[in-house]
């Protein structure tokens, strides 16, 4: 026991834990003597070696664990945690391109794969769910998007990104509902973009049209996955 305290002595420990030490420390010592008290030493002994690097991880979904118990030393088996992953949305995508983007276009593409959730594969048109058009507007927007929209045929949904050639990231820019005008566009935004930038401009409203067509993204992908079990399923195109 002196031994013992010594070595505890030792540790820069709360008063109430160097207390508590001691009085396990007591019992542990006559631990055979009460089924209980040595049952209570089992079960705090393998929850504490249960963290340990020198578990061992069963086949039948638990760990290994050496635990000793009046001076025997036997294995205790503990259920291991379930991993949870985070559900990953795949959808299918066709882009169309319909004018010069100084790369902004390809850009504005990788920042809207970069999402933990989804998982874009760009494919042809036939063997997509969506269309996305990038259609930079380099007259006037109505001639510009009804050149763009030309491309598509009306049995997918789209996303129309209109794509303003400008170095002011307060550019103001004409609200429109292309919607209204073309009912296979379930959403459009507008971003900016300039060579003097690289391309795509870093501004709030850029990273707004990234995260509205993410989530227009998932909200396909979710539709596609649910009534993929009743047989059925939804096209979309982002042009």
């Amino acid at each position: 026991m002196s031994n013992y305290l010594e070595k505890l002595s030792n540790f820069d420990l709360p008063d109430e834990l160097h207390l508590a030490s001691e009085t396990l420390f007591v019992h542990f010592v006559d631990s055979n003597k009460s089924e209980n008290v040595e049952k209570f030493f089992n079960w705090i002994t393998t929850e504490l070696l249960s963290k340990n690097s020198g578990q061992k991880q069963t086949s039948s979904g638990s760990r290994a664990v050496a635990v000793r118990s009046s001076g025997e030393e036997h294995t205790a088996k503990v259920p291991t945690a379930k991993v949870h992953t985070a559900k990953v949305h795949t959808v299918k995508v066709h882009t169309v391109t319909t004018g010069e983007t100084v790369g902004a276009d390809l850009a504005l593409m990788k920042e809207v794969k970069n999402h933990p959730e989804l998982q874009v594969e760009e494919t042809d048109r036939l063997g997509c769910n969506i269309i996305i058009v990038l259609c930079p507007i380099n007259s006037r927007p109505g001639s510009d998007v009804e050149a763009a929209m030309m491309k598509v045929s009306d049995d997918k949904p789209v996303i129309l990104v209109t794509m303003f050639h400008t170095r002011d990231v307060h550019y103001s820019i004409c609200g429109t509902a292309w919607s209204q005008t073309y009912p296979v566009v379930k959403l459009d935004v507008p971003v900016l973009f300039h060579e003097t930038a690289g391309g795509l401009l870093a501004c709030p409203r850029n990273d707004e049209a990234v995260r509205q067509t993410q989530e227009m993204l998932l909200n396909y992908s979710s539709r596609i996955h649910s009534s993929s079990n009743k047989g059925n399923s939804h096209s979309c195109r982002i042009i």
